[in-house]
Formats: structure tokens, sequence, C-alpha cells
């Protein structure tokens, strides 16, 4: 009933928001963002599907994570940590995942000092 009272934020600026959470974090954690980072990208979902976008994946540099899950996909590329190659990342990532139909559940990384 009083949901004009909420704003609503599009699931492409609740992302930037976390991205730039993410590499504040990184960074007060002595993250170094002129260096690259191991960028890991996670996604769930039908496994006919995910062998798909995985195969387009790889074509683009990437390499799959082997080990962390029978349940995701997870693929990773080193890139620098800059808030805007990762919005661009997390935009090209969550229309990639919908074109495949999948989900895209995040990316992550560690601190590089």
């Amino acid at each position: 009933m009083f949901n004009f009272f909420k704003k609503n934020k599009s699931t492409e600026n609740i992302q930037r928001e976390n991205n730039k959470q993410i590499i504040d974090a990184l960074t007060q954690a002595g993250s170094k963002t002129d260096k690259e980072h191991l960028i890991e990208l996670a996604f769930f979902g039908d496994w006919k599907k995910m062998n798909l976008l995985k195969d387009k994946l790889i074509s683009d540099g990437y390499e799959q994570v082997l080990g962390q899950t029978d349940q995701m996909l997870v693929v990773s590329k080193w890139l620098k940590l800059d808030l805007n190659e990762i919005n661009n990342l997390t935009d090209k990532t969550e229309m990639l995942a919908k074109q495949f139909g999948v989900g895209f559940d995040g990316w992550s990384t560690y601190p590089v000092k």
C-alpha cells in the first residue's frame, strides 16, 4: 500500500553500489587498485546452458575455476580493480547471463598488495 515511499533501485544500480563497496573494502584492506586482481565470476543454473556460457567466456580470455563447487560455474580473469571497469564487467556479465538463460551470482577477488 505504501510502496510509493520506497525508492525502487534497478538491479544495475544495486550492483554498481555493491561494486563500489567491495572495491572500497578491498582498498581499506590494503589492496592496490593499480595492480591486476584475479576476478572470479560465479553463475548458477542449468548445466547445459552454463556450458555454452563457459565456452563463450573462455573464448573471451577467462579460465574456468575447477573444484570450488559442482553447483556453479566459476570463471576468472586478471583485471585492474577499477570501478568503471568492474561496472562495465558486471553490466556485460548480467547481459550474458540473461542471454544464456542462467543467473549471475556475483564477482569476488582478494586483496593484492
